[in-house]
């Protein structure tokens, strides 16, 4: 789902960021197949983000973000989720595995290197929290 609509109060909302539209659908996939109760939403900017994480604030528990994006880079939208919604987890993902080296990574709560086993993604959502109701 990328169109805003009617947010559905009982369900919890992931949020995937990426400019890459198959790296979106295979995360997509994977979160959906894993926790099939919950709602994806998605973007392919940083921008477009912003205005989705506006519309469905108050019903995403994680934003899963790739770092180089255009306009502005995941960090920076991770960090502006963070500075008004510290409850909602962050994931944030890049093809370099020295990309956060230096950086402050308080408005990271995940980081993960593209192109590896999503299986530490799925552990991460589940253990913090994004479980199937039985």
């Amino acid at each position: 789902m990328s169109a805003k609509g009617i947010v559905d109060l009982s369900k919890k909302y992931v949020l995937i960021v990426d400019d890459d539209e198959s790296i979106r659908s295979a995360i997509a996939d994977v979160i959906s197949d894993e926790f099939p109760d919950h709602l994806l939403i998605e973007a392919g900017n940083p921008v477009d983000a912003i205005d989705l994480f506006h519309h469905y604030k108050n019903n995403i528990s994680f934003v899963i973000c790739d770092y180089f994006m255009p306009i502005e880079n995941g960090m920076e939208l991770c960090r502006l989720i963070k500075s008004t919604h510290k409850n909602i987890k962050t994931i944030l993902f890049s093809g370099s595995d020295n990309v956060l080296e230096g950086k402050d990574r308080s408005a990271i709560d995940l980081y993960l290197v593209k192109g590896g086993n999503l299986d530490e993604l799925i552990k991460y959502i589940r253990h913090s929290g994004l479980k199937d109701p039985d």
